[in-house]
């Protein structure tokens, strides 16, 4: 018997289904009290449906992790970035932009779970350093562009955008508009005076 349209559809888009339930699971429970359970239950599947996309637990934290990543790249809106001509603009923007990012609730939540486990446990540190900081060094190198930054320096202030981002992402989580610190916007601004001033932008006037 032949399957339908839309049944061959729900099996090519599954596998990303199980994904981003997982996601939002773990955002609410954190890893090590999720289980394959609960993601079947939310997704109305069977426990064997998951694991014909995934064979073990790590592999759906791994896709997690992927579909974390997915929504904050569709935040950072990078290809509108890339087509502004000075690093400066791109910069700003990339700034308003990871803003808004600091302000969604779940990648905030996921962000801390990840870098709690990831220090307890190795393998899940090097799916973080692999799925998550390659992307971002890729993103931050179309941000950059052409811009006269050394390698060095390129990673000391991309090191800073995301030290940044994680304190005000846990001050903004707990503690909302009545945070101690800064919003993550705000927070930039002299770090920004500092990266502009260290440039050689062949444009700059």
């Amino acid at each position: 018997m032949l399957e339908t349209p839309q049944k061959v559809r729900r099996k090519d888009t599954r596998g990303d289904e199980i994904a981003q339930i997982a996601y939002e699971i773990f955002c609410e429970k954190g890893f090590d009290a999720t289980s394959y359970g609960d993601i079947a239950a939310r997704g109305q599947m069977a426990r064997s449906t998951i694991y014909l996309y995934y064979k073990n637990k790590m592999d759906v934290i791994r896709a997690a992790i992927r579909e974390h990543v997915r929504r904050i790249g569709a935040n950072l809106h990078v290809s509108e970035i890339e087509k502004l001509p000075k690093f400066s603009d791109r910069l700003s923007m990339v700034i308003e932009n990871i803003n808004v990012v600091n302000n969604d609730k779940n990648i905030a939540r996921f962000e801390l779970a990840l870098i709690k486990i990831a220090a307890e446990n190795v393998e899940i540190a090097n799916i973080w350093k692999e799925e998550v900081f390659s992307t971002i060094h890729d993103m931050w190198e179309k941000v950059c562009g052409d811009v006269a930054l050394s390698d060095y320096d390129k990673k000391y202030y991309l090191t800073l955008l995301y030290a940044t981002y994680t304190c005000t992402s846990v001050m903004q989580l707990c503690y909302g508009d009545d945070a101690p610190t800064l919003c993550f916007r705000d927070a930039m601004r002299i770090t920004c005076n500092h990266i502009k001033q260290d440039l050689k932008e062949t444009d700059q006037k």
